[in-house]
């Protein structure tokens, strides 16, 4: 029970990152396409149904590095 609990905090944790992230909407091609590239990931992802919380992070970090890139 506990290790379900956990799990559903980390889920909601996870999908509140991955909403903050998709909510904000900067401005250039680079932004673009980082968010084409999250999508892309989060699609990949939705073929392995159980690793949803592992794919959403490891979606989220590789979209915020790319934001890190896009210069202003």
């Amino acid at each position: 029970m506990k290790r379900k609990i956990t799990s559903a905090i980390l889920i909601s944790i996870g999908l509140g990152f991955l909403w903050q992230a998709v909510g904000q909407t900067p401005e250039g091609p680079c932004h673009q396409t980082c968010r084409d590239h999250l999508k892309a990931c989060l699609d990949a992802a939705k073929q392995f149904p159980g690793s949803n919380l592992t794919a959403i992070k490891i979606c989220d970090g590789a979209y915020h590095r790319c934001l890190g890139n896009c210069v202003h």
